[in-house]
């Protein structure tokens, strides 16, 4: 945040009132990015794509252009260690991947949406972890019910009748945190899903670093504070099979260790350019 050309911007209101960050993230853009290129991550994700169409952000942006694209369509890929959850230890400024350099290189799946980017994509060490419920064939079962019952008043499934599917969703892993914003242009639920918008044909990923020593307690605190959403049963699930396991292991025999952006390719977690 010393950058000259850095300005920060904090909210005072209520996590939960803004829909979870969505109203800030309108506002910002509406105020501060007509015309401009957005990204909206949060602090435990950081976005890679392929090192074969560009070395940086910079560099990337025109080939976005070029292609006519508004927007980047990204996997949220949950990183894990191999050790137990509470024995993850970070020590600043050690890149977090290097502590957490694990992922789950199958097992994803996708259900079509009314909403851009018409696509959501389920799976993961999360679910694997906390939400074993949902194998891809009892999932998909139960999206086509709770779809069924939606589509008696709509005409498929939106992003902003999602919640009424289930109490114990797992989370939603796709995202679009890379917008050209433009007047028309607003988030629905989060980034999860934007109002429709060209994508491009390269597809990202967002590490997302959640699973560290300091997990436990961060679920508890989230929990207790009720600011996410739907007051927060997403961590309270957590606290309910950390309480019965405070050791749990992610590792399993099926996880690939993370050696580079170009991993990710080789099981199609992200999508380079052909050209």
């Amino acid at each position: 945040m010393d950058q000259p050309d850095c300005v920060v911007y904090q909210a005072a209101g209520s996590y939960a009132d803004s829909h979870c960050g969505q109203d800030w993230l309108n506002t910002l853009g509406r105020t501060q990015g007509i015309g401009k290129w957005c990204l909206a991550v949060d602090a435990d994700e950081l976005l890679v794509f392929s090192s074969r169409d560009a070395g940086s952000l910079v560099e990337w942006i025109p080939r976005l252009e070029a292609e006519g694209a508004e927007g980047v369509y990204a996997l949220m890929v949950d990183m894990c260690a191999t050790e137990p959850l509470s024995e993850v230890r970070y020590c600043a400024p050690e890149p977090f991947w290097e502590c957490c350099d694990y992922f789950d290189p199958k097992g994803y799946f996708d259900v079509g949406f009314v909403d851009c980017p018409h696509t959501g994509i389920w799976g993961g060490v999360r679910q694997r972890l906390f939400y074993p419920e949902y194998t891809r064939r009892s999932f998909g079962d139960y999206l086509r019910w709770g779809i069924g019952l939606i589509a008696r008043k709509t005409p498929g499934l939106c992003a902003t009748n999602l919640v009424n599917l289930s109490y114990t969703m797992p989370p939603l892993l796709s995202k679009v945190p890379l917008v050209k914003w433009g007047e028309h242009t607003r988030y629905l639920p989060a980034t999860d899903f934007v109002t429709k918008l060209k994508l491009s044909d390269f597809r990202a990923a967002l590490l997302h670093l959640k699973f560290l020593g300091d997990f436990h307690d961060n679920a508890m605190r989230e929990a207790a504070r009720k600011e996410h959403y739907d007051g927060a049963r997403e961590y309270v699930r957590y606290l309910c099979y950390l309480k019965k396991n405070r050791d749990l292991q992610p590792f399993t025999p099926e996880i690939v260790r993370y050696e580079g952006v170009e991993s990710l390719g080789k099981y199609d977690l992200i999508r380079a350019s052909d050209r």
